[in-house]
């Protein structure tokens, strides 16, 4: 016990600044330590605050991506000249409603984690799953120039190929930031980590079968009967 506690004193001693306060992680060291030293990084973000930093983080890659996405999709020229014009006014507003969205999702997405991170023995907070969602976001900024780079040739068999390869490892990326993250911040093996992801998806998944087959037994019989 006497070990342990001496660890978490030396841990403290590191973070610390010469004159004795916390030396918290700026965007950079955030960024940097996210990409190529996680592990370590997450250790620390579960022992400091760094929820304003995480957020603007997110709310950059979510406000770049939405534009890049906007710009993408900003060719109506094959729908009828009113339609045409409707999506390009409500452009911009479907951009705000993409981001305010993006947000709902980060903290409904943070809460279903944090529930079965807790069944699963995590001693985590919710703030701290918060931090590692956003800070899991982080790769998507590398598949924005791709994404621009696709408005050039579009239709491009090499450009199609590249954008769905980048797009599958920047979500693998991601999913393994989520995983090393949980890990660190609720103190859980490796596999407990992934299973707290896992579940929520099966869940869904579970639950999407039972409807079916529900309306299935309901509409089947009433058809019939007609």
């Amino acid at each position: 016990m006497s070990n342990m506690s001496n660890m978490n004193d030396m841990n403290d001693m590191n973070d610390m600044a010469p004159d004795g306060t916390k030396d918290q992680l700026g965007f950079a060291e955030l960024i940097y330590g996210v990409l190529f030293s996680p592990a370590a990084t997450f250790a620390r973000v579960s022992r400091e605050n760094h929820l304003f930093n995480v957020f603007v983080i997110f709310l950059t890659v979510t406000l770049v991506g939405s534009v890049v996405n906007f710009l993408g999709a900003r060719d109506f020229s094959d729908l009828p000249p009113e339609l045409a014009g409707a999506f390009t006014a409500a452009g911009p507003y479907m951009g705000i409603l993409a981001v305010v969205f993006a947000f709902i999702s980060w903290f409904v997405q943070a809460g279903i984690l944090q529930v079965f991170a807790e069944l699963l023995g995590g001693k985590g907070r919710a703030l701290q799953v918060l931090t590692v969602l956003a800070l899991a976001g982080i790769p998507k900024a590398f598949a924005i120039p791709f994404q621009v780079l696709g408005f050039f040739f579009t239709g491009s068999t090499v450009s199609t190929f590249l954008g769905v390869a980048v797009s599958l490892s920047v979500i693998i990326w991601s999913l393994a930031l989520m995983v090393i993250g949980l890990r660190e911040v609720h103190g859980l093996s490796t596999g407990r980590a992934a299973a707290v992801l896992a579940l929520p998806l099966g869940a869904l998944g579970l639950a999407f079968l039972i409807t079916a087959v529900s309306l299935a037994g309901f509409l089947i019989p009433l058809i019939n009967s007609i």
